[in-house]
């Protein structure tokens, strides 16, 4: 497997960042550190983390276990605003000096494991004046409710500091779980339950920032956050990539090669991640029939040719699959 493919139990995540967050966090709403620790492989011992490292199954353990034991049920929500006001490491100054909303977005996709760990983004520019960011989950298929929020939030407060953003919508694809008066005051925008994705819509206005930000001081904090993320993802996030970039590739071997690993590793790996490749093809199609289709309003006929399927009717069929409706029903609720 290739040396920059992580998987879950690879220990990269900086205790010292994020997870101490969390931890300050429910300490301070009278939440015990022992039980929040349980089964992270973490110790009150190691304080202060410094160089300590989670892997992702611990890291969701953490969130789990918080989620679990917070008093109340707004902690996807504190946490995200705790992380957007001082959670973010070097990533947080790095994005005060981005100037242009296109720089900002971009550095949040490249740096998304800084923000989440958890956490894969996507932009989509549909015009000059909007912006799409959907949010997948990094190591797995799905992100949980509380993963769900937790990047809803942070997501809304660090974009909403932009003088490019005019207005933010926010795409959850589970049903409300929390009474509404918490989507109201914690993500402050129009929310839509059960939607094709988990994402945030922007509405932007033209900025008249400088075309770069070319300080010494971005170059440093650039810097540091590439030695935090040194070019790794989760094997999930490398396949979407690799499927993504190779639009007509569907075989395993293909996917296996560009791994630089054998066919029978890749189909352990992808277990280990519980799924399998035809599962995360599929998970790949479904993102771009749906970009394509609601964001860049391509037609079913054209959809069907760039996914490579036989005919429309196939692709119908499959997308109903995915889905679960059709493509013109889709469109008008998205609408």
């Amino acid at each position: 497997m290739r040396s920059d493919v992580l998987l879950q139990n690879d220990k990269v995540i900086p205790a010292w960042v994020q997870p101490v967050v969390l931890l300050d966090l429910c300490h301070a709403r009278g939440v015990p550190l022992p039980k929040l620790l349980h089964n992270t492989a973490l110790f009150l011992g190691d304080l202060p983390f410094r160089g300590a490292q989670l892997s992702l199954s611990h890291y969701r353990q953490l969130l789990s276990n918080a989620n679990r034991l917070w008093p109340g049920e707004d902690f996807p929500f504190q946490l995200g605003h705790q992380l957007a006001n001082s959670g973010l490491g070097p990533l947080a100054e790095l994005l005060s000096r981005c100037e242009r909303i296109d720089e900002q977005l971009n550095t949040l996709c490249r740096f998304a494991f800084l923000l989440n760990p958890a956490l894969r983004l996507q932009v989509y520019r549909p015009n000059s004046q909007s912006a799409m960011v959907l949010c997948h989950a990094a190591g797995q298929l799905c992100l949980s409710d509380t993963e769900r929020l937790v990047a809803m939030t942070t997501l809304r407060q660090l974009l909403s500091q932009h003088p490019a953003t005019d207005e933010i919508s926010c795409y959850l694809s589970a049903p409300r779980r929390h009474a509404i008066e918490h989507y109201h005051s914690h993500l402050s925008a129009d929310c839509h339950f059960q939607a094709p994705w988990d994402g945030l819509r922007l509405s932007l206005s033209i900025s008249a920032a400088p075309e770069t930000s070319s300080s010494l001081r971005f170059r440093v904090v650039e810097a540091e956050c590439d030695q935090l993320v040194n070019g790794r993802r989760y094997l999930i996030d490398a396949l979407h990539r690799y499927l993504h970039q190779h639009p007509d590739a569907s075989d395993l071997p293909d996917a296996a090669a560009y791994l630089g690993t054998s066919i029978s590793t890749l189909k352990r790996r992808l277990r280990e991640h519980a799924c399998t490749y035809q599962e995360v093809l599929d998970s790949a199609r479904r993102e771009q029939a749906l970009v394509e289709l609601l964001l860049n309003d391509a037609s079913v006929d054209a959809i069907s040719e760039r996914l490579h399927f036989h005919d429309s009717s196939n692709f119908r069929r499959a997308f109903k699959r995915w889905t679960g409706t059709t493509p013109s029903l889709l469109k008008s609720a998205f609408q």
